[in-house]
């Protein structure tokens, strides 16, 4: 199967590099001419991604005071969190895809300026109770959650939302969720859009790949009738009749394949955690439409993220124990695959500095074996917007950040 030209990003801290980056190293430029073909193929695709943060904060101020001081773990705060909304450069704005990412955008703001006075509400209620009962407030509230990049090209824009939130309870909780557009029309993608099975087949094949992964014969109970509520089109979500529920697929596509995703509770108990089924473009390629399959004789980059110094070879059959040199072991590390048409391949590994510049470390891969290529340092730019809310570059085309532009 021919693959079509992608190009993806998973950590925001990895995906955020912005123009006016300066050369350390003048073998660079040779990378730089590979970056700059890799343009010329996709000049029908050439848009940008920033993502908007908002960091919020409330704290207690009522007249009610802890008898046992130790009690207030949260010492008068109720509520924080940080907000991340997916924008597109203004240049943008003739596209169809700016528009729908732009509407989506104002309504999540509208949200989350919902979700501050909502959980702080219910947060300054369990402090204040906690006070009256004598017992300890455990706390702050918080919401955080991060947007990434994961899949751009010129048929779609898959994204991420993961988000990590506690409003009391014994825990946190980590959710994600998919999100995927047509680069063309601007249409938020719906799950029949992109496969070629039935609603059958596919609740078969997701149960066999959960199977394939079971920890014990606890974690999937009842598996097959719980996934009998998911539906292409669903015309009911979560109700108090679980029987007749209907719920929508959580999913979007990534450099490996096309991924599935069950949060915890959905499938199986915390313990176990969330469920990922990758439906791979080579092992299911008569199950995705082969519009959505990249192609392999195309310029085409991946993201993956290893531990530094891990001696294992990833799923490219390169081992990246060299990682170690230039960050601790140990450490998650987000690296990017560049394949070219010829054959040659890079890898690229982002790291953040402490003034909030980013060093951009080049490996040549074409024979398996890492050869050092250029250094580059980018500084990190923001832009002030309205509400509080300051947005940062999130390319998903690497050329304008290594070109500079």
């Amino acid at each position: 199967m021919k693959r079509r030209t992608i190009l993806t990003g998973v950590s925001l801290a990895a995906s955020i590099l912005v123009s006016g980056c300066g050369m350390i190293d003048n073998a660079a430029d040779n990378f730089v001419g590979v970056i700059q073909q890799t343009k010329r193929e996709s000049e029908d695709w050439d848009y940008g991604f920033k993502i908007a943060y908002k960091e919020v904060k409330s704290s207690y101020d009522g007249n009610k005071t802890f008898s046992n001081p130790e009690n207030d773990y949260s010492k008068g705060e109720l509520f924080e969190g940080k907000y991340a909304v997916l924008m597109m450069d203004d240049a943008e704005t003739a596209s169809a895809l700016y528009r729908t990412i732009s509407r989506n955008a104002d309504a999540r703001i509208a949200d989350l300026e919902k979700t501050t006075l909502e959980v702080t509400k219910q947060a300054r209620a369990a402090y204040e109770d906690a006070i009256d009962n004598d017992r300890p407030f455990i706390g702050p509230y918080y919401y955080y959650e991060n947007v990434n990049v994961i899949r751009a090209d010129d048929t779609l824009v898959s994204t991420t939302t993961t988000i990590d939130e506690f409003y009391g309870g014994p825990h946190d909780n980590i959710v994600q969720y998919g999100c995927t557009y047509d680069t063309r029309t601007g249409e938020e993608l719906r799950i029949g859009d992109v496969l070629k099975c039935s609603e059958d087949e596919l609740r078969r094949i997701l149960a066999e790949e959960l199977y394939a992964t079971e920890e014990d014969e606890n974690q999937f109970m009842n598996l097959d009738n719980t996934l009998s509520h998911y539906k292409f089109e669903p015309v009911s979500s979560y109700t108090s009749d679980d029987e007749n529920a209907e719920l929508p697929y959580n999913w979007y596509f990534a450099g490996d394949g096309l991924h599935f995703i069950f949060n915890v509770y959905e499938l199986t108990s915390y313990n176990y955690g969330a469920s990922d089924v990758v439906l791979g473009y080579d092992e299911y390629e008569s199950v995705i439409d082969e519009k959505y399959i990249p192609a392999a004789d195309s310029y085409y980059v991946t993201s993956h993220t290893v531990y530094a110094g891990s001696d294992k070879p990833d799923e490219n059959g390169i081992t990246l124990d060299f990682i170690a040199d230039i960050k601790n072991s140990g450490i998650m590390v987000d690296y990017y695959y560049v394949h070219q048409k010829d054959g040659k391949a890079f890898i690229y590994v982002v790291l953040p500095e402490e003034d909030e510049s980013y060093k951009l470390f080049v490996y040549e891969v074409t024979d398996g074996n890492p050869r050092p290529v250029s250094i580059r340092t980018c500084e990190r730019s923001a832009e002030e917007l309205k509400d509080g809310y300051t947005a940062y570059p999130a390319y998903a085309f690497w050329g304008r950040d290594l070109m500079g532009r």
